[in-house]
């Protein structure tokens, strides 16, 4: 990988466009960025990881650590409104050469109307196209959104952010400890400089799962002395000749298995045969024991006719008189049932005589109802009007309230609102006061850190050797270091503190601003509810109207039922007669049958008697 040029504008310290041509920087070999605290040599390196990684050099990046820089501090606090922070880096991977632009999200004064105006961040990421060797027609777009620029760069670098900063560069405070710590301090810093740690975590790993697998190899080892040791034979054999033996004894074992089942399939066949047998003699012995019980029954039959013989010719003689008998008692029955159906007729028509007159009871207080469901109707419209006044008032309640309710939570909102404003302005106060002492002690850090240049150099001076300011080889008077000259971490320090206070006075500030627009328009909101609500009337009285309400659905729930009592005695009287008919009419058919049948079974019976040997009814019997 080999870096072409860096651009820079608004970035770190650097509030103009900058150019680091690394092809001429880059012909001799080695080359040297120098300067004092503040003047971007760091910054350098930061816009080079930024651009390829959207990080900076420090390790603290993204994770919150003091030594990283956010996109609000990598934006230069001298440069203009018209000037943007943006990174650019050109370089070559293989046989292609790239160019990558990224620039943070900050927020930076508004060119018009004051305030400020936020940038969102971007990246783009070029590459050079074969066609052309210089020009902006000499790039093409190869990914336009951060992610997609990432991967690919992950992709072309073979680097992460972290891999990047532990190989390629090394943050110059980390150097400088490097440098400066004793050999056990410098290993330690090595180590977390170059991620060692990945490998003392591997070996501790290693370490422990070889622990593992040994104690899980003698645990194996106890089970299996403790299966063994019931098999004496097995006694002084490695694992392979236990196993051979093993595979031994289960052929042997397998070759009486089989030898054992060839005999019991034998066995099997015979049984089936002797079981098939046993069941034809079975079946022949029950045909036979059937047989001989069928030859004795036979027997017995024979002689009961025989003894039977004397009892036909009395058989015959109640044959003759069987028929007349059951014809007698046949018309005897139907003369009956007919005697009792004239009865039932009797009583049908007693209950129909008995039935009529309810129905016209049921008839003249179906009409006394009739006329008083007229006051129905009426006492529906007056409900009807009853029940719209009511609905208009509830809605009336509905409104009274809800603005009631509307203008005491647009109230509340703006007492809140007050409160948050005050609270607001005090916190920007403080905030910008912090600001401004931050940057006070910043400015008076350089200067005496400026002051103090002289009294470093003189105290790097050595006899006779020229002083790299003026030449001579005398030095008469050399500068006296004074007490009160900071160090350059001093001064880092300073400016961190110098750069988060600021950024916290525009956030407290932003903050206050939001919250006095809030509360100008939670005043204005609370205003415009006090006054719908005092333009709603309250709602009137409807206390008389409900208890006129109820009464008037008493009234008609006592009518409504009163109605429905009419009819459904009418319906039951009319009912009642219908069913006494039915009765009357059923028995009268009934009736009339049971005398044409009963009559035509005397005629029957009479014939057959004339038939018969008898000459009275009393020799049937």
């Amino acid at each position: 990988m080999r870096f072409h040029s860096l651009e820079v504008s608004g970035f770190g310290p650097f509030a103009e466009r900058e150019v680091v041509d690394f092809d001429r920087l880059g012909a001799a070999g080695l080359f040297l960025i120098g300067g004092p605290t503040g003047a971007g040599k760091s910054t350098l390196l930061d816009a080079i990881c930024f651009a390829l990684f959207g990080e900076t050099t420090g390790e603290g990046q993204a994770k919150g650590a003091i030594d990283g820089r956010s996109g609000a501090e990598l934006r230069s606090a001298t440069a203009t409104p018209d000037v943007k922070t943006v990174v650019a880096v050109e370089f070559t991977v293989g046989n292609a050469t790239y160019r990558v632009e990224r620039n943070p999200d900050y927020q930076r004064p508004a060119s018009r109307g004051g305030g400020l105006t936020t940038e969102t961040a971007k990246a783009v990421l070029y590459r050079r196209t074969a066609a052309a060797s210089s020009g902006p027609a000499a790039w093409e777009p190869i990914a336009k959104k951060i992610r997609e620029v990432n991967d690919r760069l992950h992709e072309i670098t073979g680097f992460t952010a972290d891999q990047f900063r532990r190989v390629i560069v090394i943050p110059q405070g980390r150097f400088r400890d490097v440098l400066v710590s004793a050999a056990d301090a410098r290993e330690e810093l090595l180590k977390r400089i170059f991620g060692t740690d990945v490998y003392e975590r591997f070996e501790e790993i290693v370490g422990r799962r070889r622990g593992d697998t040994q104690t899980a190899r003698e645990a194996l080892q106890q089970e299996r002395d403790s299966l063994l040791r019931p098999h004496e034979w097995t006694l002084g054999l490695d694992d392979m000749a236990v196993a051979v033996g093993i595979t031994e004894r289960i052929a042997a074992a397998t070759d009486v298995f089989a030898t054992a089942h060839e005999a019991q399939a034998a066995t099997t066949e015979e049984h089936r045969v002797a079981t098939e047998a046993l069941g034809r003699g079975r079946e022949l012995a029950r045909l036979a024991s059937g047989l001989a019980a069928a030859r004795d029954r036979d027997r017995r039959a024979q002689g009961a006719v025989a003894a039977r013989q004397a009892d036909r010719v009395a058989v015959a003689a109640a044959r003759d008189a069987l028929e007349p008998s059951r014809l007698l008692r046949e018309w005897q029955a139907l003369d009956g049932e007919h005697a009792v159906a004239q009865r039932a007729v009797g009583v049908a028509e007693a209950a129909a005589s008995a039935a009529a007159p309810g129905v016209t009871a049921a008839a003249e207080g179906l009409a006394r109802a009739a006329e008083s469901q007229a006051l129905i109707s009426e006492i529906d419209v007056r409900l009807g009007a009853i029940s719209a006044t009511l609905d208009a008032a509830v809605t009336t309640q509905r409104r009274f309230e809800a603005a009631r309710k509307t203008a005491t939570m647009h109230e509340a909102r703006a007492a809140k609102a007050s409160a948050d404003a005050t609270a607001t302005r005090l916190a920007a106060d403080k905030a910008l006061a912090l600001a401004t002492e931050a940057e006070t002690l910043l400015a008076a850090a350089i200067d005496r850190f400026h002051a103090g240049a002289a009294a470093r150099i003189a105290a790097r001076l050595e006899p006779q050797a020229p002083c790299p300011v003026c030449g001579s080889t005398s030095h008469p008077q050399p500068a006296a270091v004074a007490d009160d000259v900071p160090a350059e971490a001093a001064i880092d320090d300073l400016r961190r503190r110098q750069i988060e206070a600021r950024r916290h006075a525009d956030e407290a500030a932003q903050a206050a601003a939001a919250a006095t627009a809030t509360h100008a328009s939670t005043m204005t909101a609370a205003a415009e509810a006090r006054d719908a609500a005092a333009s709603v009337p309250p709602p009137a009285d409807t206390a008389a109207l409900v208890d006129e309400q109820r009464d008037l659905d008493t009234r008609k729930q006592k009518i409504v039922a009163a109605v429905q009592a009419a009819r459904t005695a009418a319906d039951t009287a009319a009912a009642a007669v219908k069913q006494a008919d039915e009765r009357r009419a059923a028995a009268r058919a009934t009736a009339a049958l049971l005398a044409e049948r009963a009559t035509a079974a005397k005629a029957v019976f009479e014939a057959a008697f004339a038939a018969s040997p008898f000459r009275t009814i009393t020799d049937l019997n």
